[in-house]
């Protein structure tokens, strides 16, 4: 997260950049507003900058934990868990819903990831992932999140919506949900798919 610390210096490029998170956090959000109650206990994993869970706590519910393997300089309104990306440092379904937002394509064991999130949650798992259905929007989804994350992402792990479900049910997770949409976000046009997942 070293680009995130030297941002953090410049104030002018600081506040430009948390816009452009809450911007995005407002296309996202409403898409699975729906399916947060005020009295759910929320484990926000991979929460980034925190722009997802600043959100859903001013509009759904105020019971949210984040949880990541790297502070981000970004995200300083939240005490942030920092864990070893392999064991989430909490008991069997100890939060009503997790989320899983933009997440997994960054893990370098997706499956274990999805089982530890199965393994603390009680009730629903909110993923967002981008999809691609051809070779031009895959590169423009790789583009544009190594300019959203401040990094060369790899290796690439994002997959197609059949793809991803598909590794949902590997892992014996039942898809509720789904909804594709489009997000703008640095110029770049992402195809994404939000899936509500029970276990």
């Amino acid at each position: 997260m070293l680009p995130f610390y030297f941002i953090k210096k410049i104030p002018p490029l600081r506040k430009k950049l948390l816009l452009m998170y809450q911007d995005r956090a407002n296309q996202i959000v409403p898409r699975f507003g729906r399916f947060i109650l005020k009295k759910d206990n929320i484990l926000d994993i991979g929460c980034g900058t925190g722009a997802i869970a600043k959100l859903i706590e001013r509009k759904y519910c105020k019971n949210i934990t984040l949880v990541d393997v790297d502070y981000n300089q970004m995200c300083d309104l939240y005490p942030v868990t920092i864990y070893d990306g392999k064991k989430l440092p909490f008991k069997n379904n100890q939060f009503s819903k997790s989320l899983l937002i933009a997440v997994l394509h960054h893990s370098n064991n997706p499956a274990q990831l999805l089982k530890e999130a199965k393994r603390v949650t009680s009730e629903k798992i909110i993923i967002m992932e981008d999809i691609f259905t051809d070779l031009p929007s895959r590169i423009i989804t790789f583009l544009g999140d190594c300019l959203v994350n401040f990094e060369i992402h790899s290796p690439f792990r994002n997959h197609t919506k059949e793809d991803w479900v598909k590794i949902f049910e590997k892992e014996g997770l039942k898809i509720e949900h789904i909804q594709e949409f489009k997000l703008w976000c640095v110029g770049f046009p992402f195809k994404l798919a939000i899936f509500i997942i029970t276990k």
